[in-house]
């Protein structure tokens, strides 16, 4: 008699945990190739091998400092990612730690979005930044970590922060089968800028021409 009740107990158990987790949509542990196809130009999109397990973050009290684009841009993601967009997270790397300029977390996945915003040049200096090979060891760090990586450009978060805002939308429907996020950015305009990834001589040039200081006027 104790066995079967003990039997019954577990059966209603195992029940329990198979009904309780039968509507939770279970990760995808890949991606479709769709994202790697387009690297050409901006947003560029760097996708792990999978995505199941990746690290989690560390939260720190120091951040590195913060430009008017990044401010800016962290307004739009607030209001159309609520919940689920931090700036003060960062991965470990040996004794130091990268800095995301921002996370998008996907609590229902367990997806970690490292988003980053790509200066051409250093303000007051104009060191070129973000040329063409100068950020692959950083994406290759969060990939293997188990991230997706998502670059745009500083000018496109300033001209266009909703329309890289349905971008983020679209990438996270696209990986996770979630449309949610769309529901208010549907109307939103499509990216039309669509840069090149820059070189070092293209930085330098994009410098002594002021490139940033045209558009960086509109965060004011």
């Amino acid at each position: 008699m104790l066995l079967s009740i003990l039997i019954l107990f577990f059966l209603l158990w195992l029940a329990a945990r198979f009904f309780r987790g039968s509507d939770i949509k279970p990760a995808n542990k890949h991606f479709s190739p769709q994202w790697q196809a387009d690297n050409e130009r901006y947003p560029l999109v760097f996708l792990p091998s999978s995505y199941y397990g990746a690290n989690a973050p560390e939260r720190l009290s120091h951040q590195p400092q913060r430009g008017s684009s990044e401010a800016y841009f962290f307004k739009y993601l607030k209001r159309y990612f609520p919940g689920c967009v931090f700036d003060n997270l960062a991965l470990r790397i040996k004794d130091d730690h990268y800095f995301p300029d921002f996370v998008l977390y996907y609590e229902p996945h367990g997806l970690w979005i490292d988003v980053e915003i790509d200066e051409p040049y250093s303000l007051p200096h104009g060191e070129p930044t973000h040329y063409i090979g100068a950020d692959d060891r950083r994406n290759r760090f969060f990939t293997d970590k188990g991230w997706v990586v998502v670059r745009f450009t500083e000018e496109q978060v300033v001209r266009q922060p909703l329309a890289c805002c349905r971008f983020l939308a679209e990438l996270l429907q696209a990986l996770t089968g979630d449309d949610s996020f769309l529901l208010e950015l549907k109307t939103a305009p499509e990216l039309t800028i669509r840069p090149y990834p820059w070189t070092e001589e293209d930085s330098r040039h994009m410098a002594i021409y002021k490139t940033r200081q045209s558009y960086l006027r509109l965060t004011r």
